[in-house]
């Protein structure tokens, strides 16, 4: 029996969908950045841009997603465990987890919940490289014959928790009673008292002997505990049932630029940083809901800059189909979208596993036996996050798509963290702090200069009205 236990800190959020794929080119412009309503920023001074050869995204699959991911894997010359050198290569684990079959209202969550296992359980993979201690035991036992019951029933008394071998003997005297009643066509729910005494000394006579009995135990226990920082997301595979179930596979990636990034984010290094890319807005969008239905958890990709961020995905669906619920979804899938970066940066995880194979076999005089498993699997995985300043991660794009197995629509926010953005985050703070009075006190009310007139309010009509407000110059 498998009795998996997972915990999480917070509260956690894909097949038959195409892959936007954009062709790979060797050098591009960036766009301009667009500013709130759609409005262009002062463009800034052409960079030369390196197209990604690959996105590390999500893609549709038609068979399980674990094989897909396998497939992935190979079509890139990649293997599963250490892919180069340990100075300039990385670590590469698949985790997988469960779609479980449900209602289409609670897809969603059912989704986020396969993921999150996915990824606990490639962290549980890298963390039993670090960190596994393995203990084993082994036990076998044989024993001959049949003890009096006498002692049967003292054993009974001594360790109740032991199965009922009392309860067991009897039950074979009482079948043994019932084939004699049978033997002799006599129904045994209408036996007489003086039937069942021969019955009962027929059957005392013909019960099976125990020759012999054969316990065997073999259990293995695996523990392991470190601080797992800097796995991301490289590429997600989901696989989906007509009935909603499921799996999701995530490739998950470990390397020394997703260390570097993580530690300069905690003020303790420099950034890494490559050849100027894409705005990561800009390859959001281009992406598309199509694809960024199927991205979950973090990823690490450079800027139009050069710099190399974290990009946080997250996902949610309203609970209704009104606005205020389509604006808490995006909320939602904000927090999913922080929850996913903070947990890049670093967490506890403790990983347990205990594999018991244990069975016993009793050899009976009549020549039958009987065999029983009491082979038991049990596992626990936790990960466990305290909390962190992060400033500097903003929404950089959010979008809206219907999963083809869900009635509702999910809603999805791209969280982008670097440490230009963090740095910069960090001075505006402190001018705030300088120039914000959130306790109040005279102001400028202490000034003296000309006096104005206040512009007359227009009187109320009644009527219905729209507006757009002023646009402000550009930043």
């Amino acid at each position: 029996m498998l009795h998996t236990r997972l915990s999480f800190v917070s509260s956690a959020a894909f097949v038959l969908a195409s892959v936007i794929a954009l062709t790979a080119a060797d050098s591009a412009v960036a766009a301009p950045r667009q500013a709130p309503g759609g409005a262009s920023q002062e463009s800034a001074p052409a960079v030369q841009l390196e197209r990604d050869k690959d996105y590390g995204t999500a893609v549709a699959v038609t068979v399980k997603a674990d094989a897909a991911a396998k497939a992935y894997i190979e079509e890139r010359g990649w293997t599963i465990g250490r892919n180069g050198t340990p100075e300039s290569g990385f670590l590469i684990f698949i985790g997988t987890g469960p779609i479980v079959e449900g209602k289409p209202a609670d897809f969603h969550i059912r989704r986020a919940q396969a993921f999150e296992e996915a990824m606990l359980r490639a962290k549980q993979k890298l963390v039993q490289l670090l960190a596994a201690e393995v203990s084993t035991s082994l036990k076998f036992e044989y024993s001959q014959g049949t003890p009096p019951l006498d002692e049967i029933a003292k054993a009974e008394s001594v360790t109740p928790s032991e199965p009922g071998a009392l309860a067991k003997l009897n039950a074979i005297l009482n079948h043994e009673i019932d084939k004699e009643l049978e033997k002799r066509n006599i129904d045994p729910s209408l036996q007489s008292p003086e039937e069942k005494a021969k019955a009962e000394k027929a059957a005392q006579d013909a019960a099976r002997t125990i020759l012999s009995t054969t316990e065997f135990s073999d259990a293995t226990t695996i523990v392991a505990e470190h601080a797992v920082s800097g796995l991301q997301a490289f590429r997600t595979f989901e696989s989906v049932t007509s009935k909603g179930s499921g799996q999701i596979a995530v490739v998950a990636i470990h390397s020394r630029k997703t260390e570097e990034l993580q530690r300069a984010l905690l003020g303790l290094g420099s950034a890494p940083s490559g050849a100027p890319k894409q705005n990561v807005a800009q390859w959001a969008k281009e992406q598309g809901p199509s694809v960024l239905l199927y991205t979950h958890g973090v990823q690490v990709r450079t800027n139009e800059h050069g710099e190399l961020v974290l990009v946080g995905f997250g996902q949610a669906s309203p609970i209704g189909k009104s606005e205020r619920h389509l604006a808490v979804a995006t909320a939602q899938a904000s927090v999913e979208a922080m929850k996913n970066l903070r947990r890049f940066m670093g967490s506890l995880v403790r990983s347990a596993q205990v594999d018991t194979m244990a069975t016993r076999v009793k050899d009976f005089a009549d020549d039958t036996s009987e065999f029983k498993n009491e082979s038991q699997f049990r596992e626990s995985i936790t990960s466990v996050a305290e909390s962190l300043k992060m400033p500097g991660a903003p929404a950089v794009f959010d979008w809206e798509f219907q999963h083809p197995q869900s009635d509702r629509v999910t809603v999805g926010a791209v969280h982008v963290w670097s440490v230009s953005e963090a740095l910069a985050a960090n001075d505006l703070r402190d001018r705030l702090r300088q120039a914000s009075v959130p306790q109040g006190g005279d102001g400028i009310s202490g000034k003296r200069g000309p006096s104005g007139t206040q512009p007359k309010q227009p009187a109320a009509s009644g009527k219905s009205s729209a507006g757009q407000g002023a646009e402000g110059e550009t930043p």
